[in-house]
């Protein structure tokens, strides 16, 4: 992960909040360096915190299309499966 940030605004009748994280990463392909972005909007900024805490410790690996290193995804969430 090379940054994040949250910002949170007031949304609605209800001032529900909503609050959106932007993570900046970059990955490797082949020597050549790549760069890509992930937001996720949350409810809370507890729940964005949390998110952005886990991904500073243990960075997921950023998956890419083959023969278009370029195009890129982030799936935060790589472990919910296995209970970590």
């Amino acid at each position: 992960m090379e940054s994040g940030g949250i910002d949170c605004e007031s949304e609605g009748e209800r001032d529900l909040p909503s609050c959106e994280l932007e993570v900046e990463y970059s990955y490797t392909v082949e020597g050549q360096r790549y760069f890509g972005t992930y937001t996720s909007t949350f409810a809370s900024e507890s729940e964005a915190q949390d998110l952005l805490k886990s991904l500073r410790e243990l960075p997921p690996p950023a998956r890419y299309q083959p023969g278009k290193p370029e195009v890129s995804v982030l799936d935060p969430y790589r472990d919910a499966g296995l209970g970590l």
